[in-house]
C-alpha cells in the first residue's frame, strides 16, 4: 500500500502543470460602452482589453481560470465558451470559471442601464475566452504553485455612506460637494486582501512563498434559486441624491424590463461553482455581490485559502444586504442591475459554502 502511495505521489508530481493564454478583446471604435446611462460610442483606445486564462492540472483533473476586461458576462457566452473548451481540450465545462472585472469602458458585452449589448461582440469574447484557454492547455508545463495572501487596504472604499439623516448613499460627494458634510462613516467594509496564485518553473528562484510540487484539483457547482423581486414602491426606492437618483426615464424602462422577466421567470436559478486547487478554494457567483458577503463566505470556509469571485459565469446584479435594502442607496433600486429579492444574499452564502465543503479532499470537511 505504501508502494502505491508513494507511486501515486510521484505520478502527480510529474503531471501538475500551469499554462497561460490571453486574447484581445478590444472594442472596434465606435462600439457602444455599458456603463453609462446612456449610449457612448468609443472614441479611442487608451489601453487593450483581454481575455486572459490561467489553467491548472494535477495530472487527472484540470480547472481554466478566465478574466475577462468587460462589464458583465452572461450566461450564454459564458455557456457557448464552456462548449468549444470542453469540444477542444480535456477541461470539463464545468470547471471552467470565467470572470468579469466591471470595466465601464469595456465593449456591448451586456445590457446595462439602457445600453444594450452586441450579439457579434459577444460572440467575439466567448470565442476569445475559448482560445485563451485553449493556448493556455497547449501550453501546459510542469511547475511548482504557491498560494498566498497580500494586504492592501489603502486603495479601495466602500462606496456606500451612513448620512446623518440615518439613510445610506452611495458617492454622496467628494469633499467641497454640497453633501459631502452629512457623510458620517463608510456603510459597510471592504476587502484588503489580495489573493495570490502563483506559479514557477520547478526549482524556480522566487522565493517568497510555500511552493508546492503536488496538489489535489476538484470541483462543484449547484443551482440556487432566488425569486425576483415584487414591484418597487418608485418614490420610496429613489436616492435623494448620488448615484441612482436618475435619471428617471432610464429607471423608469428598467423596471418595466424587470417586470416582463419575473412575469416569464419569477424565479432566476443562479449558479454558484465551487473549485479547489490544493489549499485554495474558490467560491462564485454572477452577482455584484456585496462585501459583507464576500468575507462571510471566507470566514466560514473550511479551506486555508479562499477566494470569492462575483460577477463569474453569468450576471445576476447587485446582491446587497438586508441592511442595504432598508437604508436604500444605487444598488437596491430596481433595475436589470438590481432585481433579485432581498433573501438572494443569504441563499447565496449559504450555496457558496456548500460548494466550498463539496471540493474538500475526501476525508475534510465540516
Amino acid at each position: 500500500m505504501l508502494t502505491l502511495l508513494f507511486c501515486a505521489l510521484l505520478q502527480s508530481q510529474r503531471d501538475l502543470k500551469a499554462g497561460f493564454g490571453d486574447v484581445d478583446i478590444t472594442p472596434e471604435t465606435g462600439a457602444s460602452l455599458p456603463g453609462r446611462w446612456r449610449a457612448t460610442p468609443a472614441k479611442g483606445v487608451l489601453d487593450p482589453l483581454f481575455a486572459v486564462a490561467c489553467v491548472v492540472s494535477d495530472g487527472t483533473t484540470s480547472v481554466a481560470l478566465v478574466g475577462v476586461d468587460g462589464i458583465f458576462i452572461g450566461k450564454q457566452t459564458v455557456k457557448q465558451a464552456r462548449e468549444r473548451i470542453a469540444k477542444n481540450t480535456k477541461i470539463p465545462a464545468a470547471n471552467v470559471l470565467v470572470g468579469a472585472s466591471l470595466t465601464t469602458t469595456g465593449g456591448p458585452l451586456h445590457l446595462c442601464h439602457g445600453v444594450e449589448a452586441d450579439p457579434a461582440y459577444q460572440e467575439r469574447v466567448a470565442n476569445a475566452v475559448a482560445k485563451a484557454v485553449e493556448d493556455a492547455w497547449a501550453a501546459l508545463k510542469p511547475c511548482e504553485v504557491g498560494v498566498g495572501i497580500g494586504i492592501e487596504g489603502s486603495i479601495s472604499f466602500n462606496r456606500r455612506f451612513l448620512m446623518k439623516d440615518g439613510k445610506e448613499i452611495t458617492h454622496p460627494g467628494k469633499p467641497g460637494t454640497p453633501h459631502h458634510a452629512r457623510i458620517v462613516r463608510p456603510a459597510g467594509p471592504i476587502d484588503p486582501d489580495v489573493g495570490v496564485l502563483a506559479v514557477r518553473n520547478p526549482g524556480g528562484t522566487v522565493k517568497a512563498m510555500n511552493w508546492m510540487k503536488a496538489l489535489s484539483i476538484s470541483s462543484a457547482a449547484e443551482t440556487v434559486p432566488v425569486k425576483i423581486r415584487p414591484e418597487p414602491d418608485v418614490a420610496a426606492e429613489r436616492p435623494a441624491f448620488g448615484l441612482g437618483s436618475g435619471p428617471e426615464d432610464v429607471y423608469a424602462a428598467e423596471r418595466k424590463r424587470v417586470a416582463v422577466e419575473r412575469e416569464r421567470t419569477p424565479v432566476v436559478d443562479c449558479e454558484v461553482q465551487g473549485l479547489r486547487i490544493g489549499p485554495l478554494g474558490i467560491a462564485t457567483n454572477g452577482a455584484g455581490y456585496f462585501a459583507e458577503y464576500g468575507l462571510r463566505v471566507k470566514q466560514a470556509s473550511p479551506h486555508a485559502f479562499t477566494w470569492f469571485v462575483g460577477l463569474a459565469n453569468e450576471y445576476i446584479g447587485y446582491v446587497p444586504t438586508a441592511q442595504a435594502f432598508v437604508g436604500g442607496g444605487y444598488e437596491t433600486r430596481t433595475a436589470p442591475t438590481s432585481k433579485l429579492a432581498p433573501d438572494g444574499g443569504q441563499k447565496l452564502l449559504e450555496g457558496a459554502l456548500r460548494v466550498l465543503n463539496r471540493v474538500l479532499p475526501k476525508g475534510e470537511g465540516r
